[in-house]
């Protein structure tokens, strides 16, 4: 099944308590999975990686077809499209890990859009309701 992944990460402070949240869907724009997490004290982009992660890895009980991952985070994008070097050591150990989740599938892209997009919208509203429920 192709299947088509919206994430988002976040944090309040940078780094500060952190989260991120997903959607799933299939080719046809059914809703499969949504997702949203607290991480802990992190910085906005562990969370998008940590977001990307976690979405690859509950993407596998969907199939092993096609999928297109889109964020807004330009900068995830980039190194995880591979045009861009990740150079910081927690980071590198999270970009290895999610390029291992991406062996599952028969092809990963990873494509950039505006944070008006309608679903990553909606995947910052969750991530937040996820961060206001923490307490500080």
């Amino acid at each position: 099944m192709d299947l088509v992944i919206y994430t988002d990460g976040g944090s309040r402070g940078n780094p500060g308590p952190a989260a991120f949240a997903l959607l799933i869907y299939d080719i046809k724009g059914k809703l499969l999975e949504s997702h949203s997490e607290y991480i802990g004290e992190n910085t906005n982009n562990v969370a998008e990686y940590r977001g990307m992660l976690k979405a690859l890895k509950m993407a596998k009980k969907h199939g092993d077809g096609n999928v297109t991952c889109t964020m807004d985070s330009e900068l995830a994008v980039m190194q995880l499209s591979g045009k861009y070097k990740v150079k910081k050591p927690h980071l590198k150990e999270l970009y290895e890990m999610v390029k291992a989740e991406e062996k599952n599938f028969r092809s990963v892209k990873y494509e950039h859009v505006k944070r008006e997009n309608q679903y990553i919208t909606c995947a910052d509203a969750m991530l937040n309701r996820t961060l206001d429920r923490v307490k500080k």
